[in-house]
């Protein structure tokens, strides 16, 4: 009995860069998703009075370029939140949760960080 050979020629990749690239992104984009409750991030948008927010919930929430100094964020969820070049000058964020958040160039001089994550 003879077996007749069959030849198989180079495996393809099942994706190319750009679909994995594609692919990656999705998935940890959906993994990972950061909604701000709308009235607690309106309390940061009173500029007419010190920001007052505690235990609130602002992931995700953008706060690049803002003036937030002196603001109590105590026990706040600012999980993924953009705080880039923020003015946080001598702000409260004791017990915060700050996982992912954005600090680039933010003042956080006086700031205060106990227990925060």
């Amino acid at each position: 009995m003879k077996v007749r050979a069959s030849v198989i020629g180079p495996a393809k990749p099942m994706f190319n860069r750009a679909t994995f690239l594609a692919a990656t992104t999705a998935i940890s984009g959906a993994a990972i998703s950061w909604a701000a409750d709308p009235s607690h991030v309106d309390r940061l948008n009173d500029r007419g009075r010190i920001a007052e927010c505690v235990r609130c919930d602002l992931s995700g929430a953008d706060f690049r370029n803002r003036l937030l100094q002196l603001a109590n964020l105590i026990g706040a969820n600012l999980s993924g939140a953009k705080l880039d070049g923020a003015n946080m000058a001598g702000v409260q964020l004791n017990g915060a949760k700050l996982a992912r958040a954005s600090f680039v160039y933010t003042n956080l001089s006086g700031a205060r960080l106990d227990g925060a994550d």
